[in-house]
């Protein structure tokens, strides 16, 4: 039952009943309040009651350590999870080939395998506490007789064991009545749960060699063509749920770039003399240097998909998207076309994929 503590200018404490708790008849003191002496010397005794375990000091540091360990192994792995997407994205932009890509790929997700997360919060609950990280048993057998390849025998035990039942296990069972295997590395140079799955034999959906071909015979890919979304480095500018709102967005935009361009247009120019009021990227600051014009184009409103299953409008210029990638090509500017895409995660994240049919219609 809640309670709460109040002194008297006299200097008593008592311990008195949260208002909405005083019709609740299931204590026999409902109503009333009590010293707080008696309470304490009651929770006091019961405290004093208690016993810990002999390693119980042990038992807490190392659930701590466990859960620090969680923490730094967590930051790790996503450190190494942001490396592989921007390796990708550097792939798709064309500064690896081939073979720099997959091997520097191959040594992160190895980097990324060996970044195992205690899982301190259920061995604690199964009774292994101090063993909070895998633990392994070798034999090493050295025969002056035998040379060359070493042959490599494995066994395990069920994750689920607790310390005791491994301990006992390890007590009762001889080396010879361990249930070995044999193991011998795949191709992938895999030892442990390997699989037999032909997945580099399947066709790719899409790979740098065929978006590169030059002729039929050179492509070995479902699709010829693929790109990255659209980055256009100023969202709050260029979409909007609302066409006429964005026009006007897009128009002030343009109507602040166009003054900065009648002071500064073909100069070089330092990025506090530009102001703040619009964001001014690489590209944009290009155009300046290079003193191109920048007019609103009604046509470039198109919708987007934004967000899985949202949609939006969204101004697709090259003027004001500091990257497009090949989308021009996929998404044609044709009226009255269509076009089926496939979009899918590459960021390290969970996979998904979603499909859409792109229509561009007339404007008007």
């Amino acid at each position: 039952m809640p309670m709460w503590a109040q002194t008297y200018k006299s200097g008593r404490r008592y311990y008195r009943e949260h208002r909405e708790s005083r019709s609740n008849t299931q204590c026999p003191a409902h109503g009333g309040s009590i010293p707080c002496r008696l309470a304490d010397e009651q929770v006091g005794r019961i405290v004093e009651a208690i016993e810990l375990g002999p390693a119980w000091q042990e038992q807490l540091l190392s659930i701590i350590s466990a859960r620090d360990e969680v923490e730094v192994v967590q930051a790790k792995r996503r450190k190494v999870q942001e490396r592989l997407r921007r390796l990708a994205k550097t792939y798709v932009d064309g500064v690896y080939d081939d073979q720099d890509y997959k091997r520097q790929k191959r040594n992160l997700e190895m980097e990324l395998e060996s970044l195992v997360v205690p899982k301190a919060a259920a061995a604690a609950e199964a009774g292994k506490l101090g063993i909070q990280t895998g633990v392994a048993v070798a034999f090493f057998v050295r025969e002056k007789s035998r040379l060359g390849e070493c042959n490599i025998h494995y066994a395990s035990r069920e994750d689920a064991e607790v310390a005791r039942d491994k301990l006992a296990y390890l007590k009762e069972t001889g080396l010879d009545s361990v249930p070995f295997e044999s193991i011998k590395p795949d191709a992938k140079n895999n030892w442990l749960n390997q699989s037999n799955s032909n997945f580099e034999r399947l066709i790719p959906l899409a790979d740098r060699q065929t978006k590169l071909a030059k002729s039929a015979e050179e492509e070995r890919a479902v699709f010829g063509i693929y790109s990255l979304g659209v980055i256009t480095a100023r969202d709050e500018w260029v979409y909007d749920f609302d066409a006429a709102c964005l026009g006007r967005k897009v128009r002030s935009f343009i109507n602040e770039y166009e003054e900065s361009r009648a002071r500064h247009g073909g100069k070089v120019v330092e990025g506090s003399d530009l102001g703040t009021t619009i964001k001014w990227t690489r590209d944009l600051k290009r155009q300046l240097l290079l003193d191109i014009p920048n007019t609103f184009d009604r046509d470039s409103i198109s919708t987007t998909v934004f967000r899985p299953f949202v949609t939006k409008k969204l101004y697709f210029n090259q003027n004001l998207n500091e990257m497009q990638y090949q989308l021009p090509q996929i998404f044609t500017s044709v009226a009255d076309t269509q076009n089926k895409v496939i979009c899918f995660c590459v960021n390290g994240k969970d996979f998904y994929a979603l499909a859409r049919i792109h229509r561009r219609r007339a404007s008007g």
